[in-house]
């Protein structure tokens, strides 16, 4: 059975570079698709696209959405094809987003990780990727409101490096 690891945080926790180091070890990263434009030319961690979402959801109508979710005026999804018959994946998702996987996919076990990290590491992290002040503001209120409560399976200290976490996510996928 196929396996959906969420890695769950805050903006600037290192969810994405979490996912990006486990890719790099042969992990499948589902990376959602989204209807904004990046933030700059090197960025990853998404499937960018250059119409709208409902356009997109039109042209690919044979695509069953798996997870979707609308942030400061975009649209974020992913779709089953990203994840059947590849084992392990890993996926950067929201806390409601774990939820949904876990209500609605019976075909692979989803498993929650919170990446747990201080706010003032978190700024310090979105500053180093050249966000703007007024992007990190609008984050990290955001988040304060959006994690209030999160429901996952472990939780990590992301304070760490980054070959610390990487190795406790690890663990868990071994552990499972």
């Amino acid at each position: 059975m196929d396996r959906i690891i969420c890695l769950v945080g805050e903006s600037g926790c290192g969810k994405s570079t979490v996912a990006e180091a486990l890719e790099k070890e042969g992990y499948n990263y589902i990376q959602s698709y989204t209807d904004r434009p990046k933030r700059n030319p090197n960025e990853k961690g998404h499937i960018f696209i250059d119409i709208s979402y409902d356009k997109w959801i039109v042209e690919h109508k044979n695509s069953e959405i798996i997870a979707e979710t609308f942030f400061d005026k975009h649209h974020y999804w992913s779709i089953r094809e990203q994840y059947k018959d590849k084992g392990i994946s890993i996926y950067t998702v929201d806390p409601r987003g774990v939820q949904d996987l876990k209500r609605f996919i019976d075909d692979a076990e989803i498993v929650g990780v919170y990446l747990r990290c201080d706010e003032a590491n978190r700024i310090l992290r979105m500053r180093i990727d050249n966000r703007t002040e007024e992007s990190i503001i609008t984050r990290i209120e955001n988040d304060r409101e959006t994690f209030k409560i999160v429901e996952c399976d472990y939780t990590i200290d992301a304070n760490r490096s980054l070959e610390q976490v990487v190795d406790l996510v690890k663990c868990i996928i071994d552990f499972k």
